[in-house]
Parts: C-alpha cells; structure tokens; sequence
C-alpha cells in the first residue's frame, strides 16, 4: 500500500482513502499531534522568517509527488455517532452491502479536505490527544461542514463550545467571507445569540441578499433581507 497509513482502529472493518493529503502529515499516526489539525499554522516546521523558499538544484527539477492517506476506521463507532454513517452502512447502500457481505469495505473521500476529516476520525474514535482545543477560523467553518453533513452534533458538542470560544476574541475583526464562516459556525452549532449577532453584521456589511457559498446554510435564512426576520428564524430553531 502506498502513501500514508492511519490506524485509528486495528480491527477497523472501514479503510477510507484521501488523495493528495498535505506532505506536513507525519508517516506514522502516533507523531501526529493536534496542533497538525488545528488549522492555526501552515506547516508543522515554518521556515524561519524572511527565509526564501528553497528551489530546485541546477539542472535538476525535484518533482513532489502527491500522497495518499488510508485511514483505518471502526464503522461501530461511526454510526454510533452519526446517523449519516449509519445510513451508509446499511444493506441497501454500496458500502453497506459491501461491509455485510465481505466483512470489510474501502471508501474513497472526495469532497472532504484531508486534515478536517481527520480531526473528524480523531473524535469519533476517542483519540483525545489529537483533538485540539483550539482552532482557527477556517478550520472551525470546516469541521461544522462536516459535523452538520453527518449529523454527530452530540459528539462535538462540548468541542464545539471550546473551539467557538477560542476564536471569540476575533469576532469584532470578522470581514469578506469570515462573516459566512461565522454565519456557518454559529447555524450549525446552534449558537442562538452569536447567530442572531451575525447576521445583524452581515446585513451592514453587505446591504443586500446573503449568499451561502456553499456552506450548510438553509436557503430559507441566507435569503432573507431583514435581520429580524434571519433572528426569528433562528430562535425558531433552537426552540426545538
């Protein structure tokens, strides 16, 4: 097997395979640490500063190669967690008559970036130590993608409080597009306050009809004008 191998489960009956994972990624899992899936550095060794980016030796071009990741997974503990697991390894679906019939099944990952499906693996297998307890931004927008597609809101929940606290104190800095991630975030996790908060925010920043950009917003909240509608709404949801 070539590229990467991740053993999150040694009797794991699920090996999802990513492609074109970051070659920061360490080879074994065991030097893996939660900073790697924080989002809060580009690499796991930064150059120093004003430090030019190597290049190629004269006369020779050093070609990198993409690498792929095989993550070994337990499909018990995913569908304990997420009922969109649990529908997909149900009879009836490919990778469930797959999983029934052989005992094991390969899941090829196409529209997940590598590091937030496995900060993703990390917590529904219980692997706390990769788990950081805090994230940037970008990487928050990411998991709440996720969480919200495989419906394990109850398995981040207390993760969630931590990781929205920590990128608090750059709320009143938010600007473009870190309006809709925080639009995303607080939607996703049900963040009653921050979101009617938000959405006051964008309405000023924007003046007009809120596009989603592809984030898991409901088309019924990101089109409307009036900040008092997007609120009630929003209240509506967490009353439930």
């Amino acid at each position: 097997m070539s590229g990467l191998f991740y053993e999150f489960d040694p009797g794991g009956d699920v090996v999802f395979v990513l492609k074109d994972v970051p070659h920061s990624l360490p080879h074994s899992l065991g030097d893996l640490a939660a900073s790697d899936l924080s989002g809060r550095h580009d690499s796991r060794q930064p150059r120093p500063p004003n430090t030019p980016a190597p290049g190629p030796s004269i006369g020779m071009v050093n070609e990198v190669k993409p690498r792929s990741l095989h993550i070994q997974a337990s499909s018990k503990h995913m569908t304990l967690a997420s009922p969109q697991f649990m529908r997909t390894f149900q009879h009836g679906f490919r990778e469930g008559t797959a999983l029934h019939s052989v005992g094991h099944v390969e899941i090829p990952i196409y529209d997940w970036k590598p590091l937030p499906f496995l900060l993703l693996m990390a917590i529904l297998h219980g692997r706390n130590r990769l788990v950081p307890r805090a994230l940037s931004l970008h990487r928050l927008a990411e998991m709440a993608v996720l969480v919200d597609y495989y419906e394990c809101y109850d398995a981040v929940v207390i993760l969630s409080d931590l990781w929205i606290e920590a990128v608090g104190q750059d709320r009143p800095y938010l600007c473009g597009e870190k309006l809709m991630e925080w639009l995303c975030i607080t939607w996703v996790f049900q963040r009653g306050i921050d979101f009617s908060l938000i959405t006051g925010t964008i309405q000023l920043e924007i003046g007009g009809v809120i596009t989603a950009n592809n984030l898991p917003v409901p088309a019924a909240i990101i089109g409307m004008y009036y900040p008092s509608m997007i609120i009630s709404a929003a209240l509506k949801r967490n009353e439930k």
